[in-house]
């Protein structure tokens, strides 16, 4: 069975914003005034998507630095940065990262993560509702007394 993906939404969205809609008419930015973030969808069925909060605390070193360590010598080039590395933990549980393949069914765009950064969601489907128009688009994910509504706009 071939998956269906409508090419307009094939191409790269920067996000916009995001927003919780509680069912009391309360609305709050979990991510800030100003979040970061990228939707890539190709044609080929493939799907990236990262996005957090602006001004994300950093861990003090570069990352040729970090990346030139593994293991033991990973763990001990970051112990004297432990304060930041726990800010950091923070961050990285704020921002939402994983790819995968999409497809369309109806009215809602289901992307089949493979790999996230958070492991509970390897393996699993992110449905969302959609709204596309003329460079715009908007992912809804409605939950039990509230929605989450991410807009985005093409590059």
């Amino acid at each position: 069975m071939n998956a269906h993906r409508p090419a307009e939404f094939v191409g790269t969205w920067k996000l916009l914003s995001l927003r919780q809609e509680r069912a009391d008419g309360s609305v709050t930015e979990p991510m800030g005034d100003d979040p970061l973030g990228y939707l890539t969808y190709t044609g080929s069925g493939h799907v990236h998507c990262i996005l957090g909060p602006a001004g994300r605390p950093g861990l003090g070193a570069q990352p040729d630095e970090f990346a030139a360590r593994d293991g033991l010598a990973r763990i001990l080039f970051t112990l004297p940065k432990l304060p930041n590395l726990l800010r950091l933990g923070v961050s990285t549980v704020r921002t939402v990262v994983y790819a995968g393949t999409w497809e369309v069914r109806g009215g809602s765009v289901i992307h089949h993560a493979e790999i996230a950064g958070l492991p509970d969601w390897d393996g699993t489907d992110i449905v969302r509702d959609y709204e596309i128009d003329e460079g715009a688009l908007r992912l809804i994910a409605r939950f039990p007394g509230n929605r989450v509504v991410v807009d985005w706009r093409r590059v």
